[in-house]
């Protein structure tokens, strides 16, 4: 039995468990147990922080206990706590298999993520009767990397859409084995009022968007989470290439605001962290 110390942090109502080295690397069976909301610590993702001389190295996992590839609220809940510890207003480190460059901006509380830009995958052959019914005519669903795959689906309400029942029948798609995808919704709010489908149907040159509505579904949490830093990056991405939207770009998730923006040729994702508390707790 060992006692650890860990943190839980927290970035637009997406959680972690934060532990370091030299606490013991958790395998899966304690990553499950900790992230579990009834009878561990509770989290939708755990952090495990290794620092160098001048750098750290985190790895990041789900709560099923599977390593990921990345996750973007976790690298600003990272980057707050790295520049809270250097006193500096920047830093670089790797999150699993990406590296990314975090800042903090004038406004307390709010974190800026710089990674490079994300992979466009294209449109996916999805075989599903009906599915089309669901979606604003115009814009076709598409699959993008961000860190991790993400399938982007523009609805005309992000409210109403049926989240809970396409969210996994679209994770598990034959499309995205044997990894699956994380599924994300989003609802575009013109400026002009005008539904997206309209104005695209006009022909414009830009469409000039307001804001992103965004909901997600993520594989390995296996349910809809309160934000997916990811894929926030994803649907932005998305909105600037397909609809040609310019920077900065607005964005929201059930609870927080995010704006994406260009920095130095790379994506800049901005939204909130913070600490929530500290804790010790017993491994076996």
């Amino acid at each position: 039995m060992t006692s650890v110390r860990f943190e839980k942090w927290e970035g637009a109502g997406n959680d972690f468990v934060v532990l370091r080295a030299p606490s013991p690397r958790p395998d899966r069976e304690t990553i499950r147990a900790l992230l579990d909301r009834q009878r561990g610590i509770g989290g939708d993702g755990l952090l495990y922080i290794e620092r160098g001389t001048d750098s750290a190295v985190i790895d990041y996992w789900n709560p099923d206990g599977v390593r990921v590839e990345y996750c973007g609220n976790g690298a600003r809940c990272m980057t707050a706590l790295l520049l809270d510890e250097s006193g500096t207003s920047s830093v670089r480190f790797r999150l699993s298999d990406v590296t990314v460059e975090g800042r903090s901006t004038p406004k307390p509380g709010r974190y800026s993520v710089l990674q490079a830009e994300p992979e466009w995958k294209g449109v996916p052959t999805l075989d599903e009767p009906d599915f089309d019914e669901l979606l604003i005519p115009g814009p076709r669903p598409t699959h993008i990397v961000a860190g991790v795959p993400h399938l982007i689906l523009p609805v005309r309400d992000v409210d109403a859409f049926p989240l809970d029942v396409w969210g996994p029948r679209l994770r598990y798609s034959s499309a995205f084995a044997p990894q699956g995808i994380n599924v994300d919704i989003v609802e575009v709010e013109c400026e002009d009022g005008e539904p997206l489908d309209v104005v695209i149907a006009r022909g414009t040159a830009t469409t000039q968007v307001s804001r992103l509505r965004v909901r997600t579904w993520e594989r390995g949490v296996e349910a809809e989470t309160q934000a997916c830093g990811s894929g926030l990056l994803a649907v932005g991405y998305w909105a600037q290439r397909s609809l040609r939207s310019p920077f900065p770009i607005r964005l929201q998730s059930t609870r927080d605001d995010f704006s994406l923006d260009m920095r130095e040729g790379r994506y800049a994702l901005t939204g909130p962290a913070r600490r929530v508390f500290f804790g010790e707790v017993t491994l076996s």
